[in-house]
């Protein structure tokens, strides 16, 4: 939930317009900021970056370099706490006594991310869990070669403006399993499975749907191949644009 600061009220007060990436956040905004018009609010979906079409393909020895042995689930994003991390890697616990699988977080190396490695550590789980962001840099290059030979995308923010991560895995054919949050539906509306991003049990469920019936893999996959054909950085600009001529208009 966006949260009443002054000085945010004040330079809305006096600006033009404000964009932002979603119906969920221009909500959020609006229900924080009942003095301010909602028309002020302006949705500007957001895009995926064109690397991410280039079918790049990284070196076999990314793989031999972080440890990754066998198939993986991915998560690629920062791990702040409201990412709620934590929560999946209590989960992946559970999965990987009866799954042969690995688990793969791709983010920088930071005091989070820090938070992140103790917790693996405290759980012995540091050949199960994978880290490459606490080793070295990931190139976009490596990190989309990560998502094509990933088996399945795992995301369990609790709050999100737009989610792009998932629309990524999207670009490349990788079934995703999501939180199950406003911003998620409004994005990727049957694209995806959704669980309950505080139900453990719920996550475990649609990862193994997702693995043990290809009907429904393979919907996810052309679904989230339409899907993707959605969201362009051109239309962000455009809407962009649009809002800057019309304050010249204005003027």
């Amino acid at each position: 939930m966006v949260r009443p600061y002054p000085s945010f009220i004040s330079g809305s007060r006096n600006s033009f317009k404000v964009i932002v990436p979603s119906q969920d956040v221009r909500s959020d905004f609006i229900r924080a900021y009942p003095t301010i018009s909602p028309e002020k609010f302006i949705v500007a979906y957001e895009g995926v970056d064109p690397v991410f079409f280039e079918g790049h393909q990284a070196s076999p020895e990314i793989f031999s370099e972080f440890d990754i042995t066998q198939n993986y689930l991915l998560y690629v994003s920062s791990m702040y706490e409201h990412k709620n991390v934590p929560f999946l890697i209590d989960a992946f616990e559970d999965f990987s006594r009866s799954n042969n699988y690995q688990l793969v977080l791709i983010g920088k190396k930071d005091k989070f991310s820090g938070h992140i490695e103790d917790a693996i550590k405290a759980k012995n789980l540091e050949d199960r869990i994978l880290m490459p962001g606490m080793k070295r840099y990931i190139t976009d290059e490596e990190v989309s070669s990560l998502r094509k030979n990933a088996s399945a995308y795992v995301f369990p923010s609790l709050k999100e403006g737009f989610s792009l991560t998932p629309l990524e895995a999207q670009v490349v054919g990788l079934p995703s399993v999501i939180s199950d949050i406003p911003c998620h539906r409004e994005i990727y509306g049957d694209t995806v499975l959704y669980f309950d991003p505080k139900d453990k049990e719920d996550f475990l469920k649609k990862l193994n749907t997702v693995f043990s019936d290809d009907a429904v893999r393979q919907k996810l996959i052309d679904l989230g191949y339409e899907n993707v054909k959605k969201y362009n950085w051109k239309n962000t600009v455009e809407i962009t644009l649009n809002v800057f001529r019309d304050l010249l208009n204005n003027l």
